[in-house]
């Protein structure tokens, strides 16, 4: 670049007032008649020793830039970008129309891999041209790949275009970390976003992916299903195959589907007649679709043998009912637990089975076993767990033994049922809580002891809408009524503020109590995490209250701007042990909000339409008036739910002769209920069979007995058998594990990621993976890292298919060495990069490039070098200017002085 400057530009204007020195004088003597070269070139060079005086007093200075620069464009040529390759040369052009002096230019294609398409100083190509693998995008592996084709001792600029999404997803960190590193190298870098979206216009379906239980059980009802994306309305057949022992695919079934833009899903049965391992294929075809790379989906599913049955019971009767229900689908260990032992001496029950004496009852355990399987490796054998009317505290260590099913339970996916009288209602202590934590049901009554209830009351303007504030109060009213006079209570109101009306005292004077419940006025604001911590910070120091629950009346509606987490608030004033229930006043829009605020504080959800009946209902626990925890009279029972599969070809239900009181909680599903009469004539609705989702597994609480005197009107019409196969089939869990761990494999689209967490840490364990690739058959065998919490391990995975992983994890020294394998496997499909659903923005490069370079969104890009990185030569033309000024002066003089005759004669060779 060469650039010519003025140090003092303001001096050209000397020249006007020479000019007009020279020419007007010139103009004035100089005739017609006497006018002859010499004067005519005089006048020439009079006017040009006033420029180049201007000029030299103007400082002209004239800059040469000496460094030369070198450009590589980094073009994305992956499969997301093939329908952009026009824009890309466009692009191209528009950087060369923006290119610095002394510029060289090269191109290098990227994708999966990276290719120099025209080296530096070539004549430019279409990207049209390339030969890179398409499959993938990596642009770290392309900026390092570039950053090493520059010469030395020039300036070194890269100009990324790219719609900035790589297939790795976990790579931005990388990426971020090689842009730092052309920085510290001293090459800028530029990007220009490329927008990849589907076009409008085009149409577009793929296979986004499928749900289903990678294990499952042998006859046990299975499902796929099947996530389909189109931006556009159109009809498609979609397609199930599944191979066949030649290794080729036979279509098994098949849906025409009309699809809406947006997701779909189609559902197929899948067989599990048989039992191994069985690969499955996924197509759909829709007319005019742009592309075929992600219309197959492809994926596998094991089909295990028998279930294994984990039962413990008291009643003899309960063993010949199991084995019957469970028939050849199950192995059962029973644990038959009585304390006459000379009773049974002769039963069949001791066959092939060991007998020991534990806290002064008998255990009859399996001949596979001779004591409870008290850790979780040995309980994860089991598939379901049952306890049918047993006593668990009369087991050794029964605190490490409801440890183990809670972890089997809520880590592993297992099935615990509990049936009869498990002796854990109306206990005063905490000995079970564990236990009573996991059932969807609340057993029995509450203890005499004196009790304390927090009155939590919405007082905000919202409130004020429909009489909603009144009814609140209403409520809080009967709450105090129904309480003892030893019993205390507090009043806390909440709205833009938090007002503490009555701090916890005993409800003797319900008169005073109510005065101040009415006294309490509707303000702006709404502070409801605020008015639960007040309540808490009033109840925690109460230690000797065994009973303390939290009545939460508001409609739910939060407008305050602060941080609002009563859900968080009430599950830690639950582990406290303070129960919290909420009553949510006539607003649907806040039921979600107050559900889970119930929820998380182990209480109870009431919509509150009537308060005059939902307050009696509400404060069972704090009333305390049922007499009975155990009800045998004929009772007639009722289908709430008529759909679900526990009740699958039942239309109605005979009386049974007994059940366990209980309640519901709140987020448990009653199937099975019957109405109990309380003291007073209210009806309320108790659970015969209820079941909740319980960590990754399951819980359900049948409140009568599996067989016996209470269901005699179920044996005799023989409902008890259809409803006992529904029980066994609702209740097998969804996956089969049968390993004591946690197994995630996850692939981020270059990388595939193995995590194992242990359900217990040992020091000694060890985890070994072996995998196997699909294509080329390549055994990978690999010690995991172990990171304080969990073993993990990454694989790169660049085949298509299926990938096989043997897992064994072992834990232990010599002959104490235990190990529990397990097999998994993971489908590769196609490579995200062929998903055309995926959202390309230009936040990504934003990210990525940050301050170290612009990104330009629209497809203009400026280029400049900064000048600390330029080396120049610079030439001052004043001296220069003026000498060659006073030289023209001097001839000027002689050619005034001699006659051009002369002055031609100057130049002539002479003879």
């Amino acid at each position: 670049m060469k650039n010519i400057s003025l140090d003092n530009p303001i001096y050209l204007f000397i020249l006007i007032p020479l000019l007009l020195l020279i020419v007007i004088p010139f103009a004035i003597a100089i005739r017609k008649d006497n006018r002859s070269k010499s004067v005519i070139t005089s006048l020439i060079i009079h006017i040009v020793i006033a420029c180049l005086v201007a000029l030299g007093l103007a400082g002209t200075v004239l800059t040469t830039v000496m460094t030369k620069t070198q450009v590589i464009i980094l073009a994305d040529v992956s499969y997301s970008a093939n329908r952009n390759l026009d824009k890309i040369d466009s692009y191209i052009n528009t950087v060369m129309e923006q290119l610095p002096e002394k510029s060289d230019v090269g191109i290098v294609c990227f994708g999966k891999d990276s290719q120099q398409l025209t080296a530096i100083g070539d004549d430019i190509i279409s990207v049209k041209e390339h030969s890179v693998d398409d499959s993938a995008t990596d642009i770290t592996q392309a900026i390092k790949y570039a950053s090493e084709l520059f010469d030395d001792g020039v300036i070194k600029r890269i100009v990324l275009i790219t719609d900035g999404k790589q297939t790795d997803t976990e790579a931005t960190g990388e990426l971020i970390s090689a842009v730092e590193d052309l920085h510290a190298k001293n090459i800028y870098i530029d990007a220009m976003y490329l927008d990849d979206n589907i076009a409008e216009g085009q149409h577009e379906v793929q296979v986004s992916g499928v749900e289903y239980t990678k294990s499952t059980y042998l006859n046990h009802e299975s499902s796929v299903s099947v996530l389909l994306q189109s931006n556009t309305e159109t009809k498609s057949i979609v397609s199930l195959y599944k191979k066949n022992e030649s290794g080729a695919y036979d279509k098994v079934d098949y849906v025409e589907l009309s699809l809406v833009q947006g997701y779909n899903v189609a559902n197929f049965d899948l067989d599990t007649s048989s039992d191994g391992q069985f690969e499955y294929k996924i197509d759909i075809f829709a007319k005019d679709d742009v592309s075929d790379r992600n219309n197959e989906y492809f994926f596998t599913q094991s089909v295990s043998g028998k279930l294994n049955v984990l039962l413990l019971t008291e009643k003899e009767e309960d063993v010949d009912t199991a084995k019957k229900l469970f028939g050849d689908i199950a192995e059962i260990d029973i644990y038959f637990v009585t304390e006459k032992m000379e009773m049974f001496l002769g039963l069949d029950i001791l066959k092939d089975a060991k007998l020991r004496r534990e806290n002064n009852i008998y255990i009859i355990s399996p001949h596979s076993s001779d004591s409870l399987p008290m850790t979780v490796e040995e309980m994860c054998k089991y598939d379901e767990i049952i306890l049918s009317n047993v006593d668990v505290r009369n087991f050794d260590n029964f605190t490490a033994f409801i440890d183990t099913i809670d972890k089997a339970v809520s880590l592993f996916g297992k099935s615990l049922v509990t049936m009869g009288d498990t002796k854990i209602q109306n206990k005063t202590d905490d000995i079970l809580k564990q236990l009573e934590d996991m059932l969807p049901v609340r057993y029995g009554n509450s203890d005499q002891e004196k009790k304390m209830v927090g009155i939590v009351i919405d007082t905000s303007r919202s409130m004020e809408f429909a009489y909603h504030l009144q009814m609140a109060k209403d409520a809080a009213k009967q709450i105090v009524n129904l309480l003892d006079a030893e019993d205390y209570v507090s009043i806390v109101a909440f709205n833009g503020d938090v007002v503490v009306a009555q701090a916890p005292i005993p409800a003797a004077n319900k008169a005073e109590l109510e005065r101040l419940i009415d006294n309490l006025d509707p303000k702006q604001g709404t502070r409801l995490d605020a008015g639960l911590k007040q309540t808490y910070e009033l109840m925690k120091n109460y230690t000797t209250f065994e009973n303390k629950q939290v009545m939460l009346i508001s409609d739910g509606m939060s407008y305050t701007l602060e941080d609002d987490t009563p859900v968080q608030t009430a599950q830690n004033m639950y582990a406290e042990g303070i129960v919290v229930s909420t009553i949510n006043i006539a607003t649907e829009d806040s039921r979600t909000t107050m559900e889970k605020i119930a929820r998380g504080g182990g209480g109870e959800f009431y919509f509150a339409e009537d308060p005059d009946d939902l307050a009696e209902l509400i404060l069972q626990e704090v009333a305390n008036d049922l007499t009975e925890s155990v009800i045998e009279e004929s009772t007639e029972v009722y289908i709430k739910r008529k759909n679900d599969d526990i009740v699958k070809g039942i239309n109605s239900l005979p009386n049974i002769n007994g059940y366990i009181y209980g309640r519901a909680k709140s987020s448990a599903n009653v199937i099975i209920y019957t109405k109990f009469e309380k003291i007073g004539g209210t009806l309320v609705d108790v659970p015969i069979y209820a079941y909740w989702n319980y960590g990754e597994g399951k819980v359900t609480s049948l409140m009568t007995d599996m067989t016996g005197a209470w269901l005699e009107g179920w044996i005799a019409s023989g409902v008890k058998d259809v409803f006992f196969d529904n029980v066994l089939n609702a209740n097998t869990p969804e996956e089969k594990i049968d390993y004591p761990y946690t197994l995630n494999v996850e692939y981020d689209g270059k990388y595939t990621n193995i995590e194992i967490v242990p359900a217990i840490l040992d020091p000694t364990a060890k985890v070994t993976v072996e995998i196997t690739s699909p294509i080329s058959g390549n055994v990978v065998t690999q010690d995991l890292i172990f990171d304080s919490e969990k073993f993990f391990y990454s694989i790169e995975t660049p085949e298509l298919g299926k990938y096989d992983i043997k897992v064994v994890y072992s834990y232990g020294e010599g002959e104490d060495k235990i190990s529990y394998p397990s097999n998994t496997f993971f489908n590769l499909s196609y490579s995200p990069e062929y998903d055309s659903f995926q959202i390309f923005e230009a936040s990504a490069l934003h990210e990525a490039i940050r301050q170290r370079g612009t990104v330009s969104e629209d497809g203009s890009v400026k280029l400049e070098n900064d000048e600390n990185m330029i080396d120049t030569y610079v030439i001052d033309f004043t001296m220069p200017f003026l000498i060659a000024a006073a030289s023209l002066y001097v001839i000027d003089v002689i050619i005034r002085k001699l006659k051009w005759s002369d002055i031609k004669n100057l130049f002539k060779k002479k003879a």
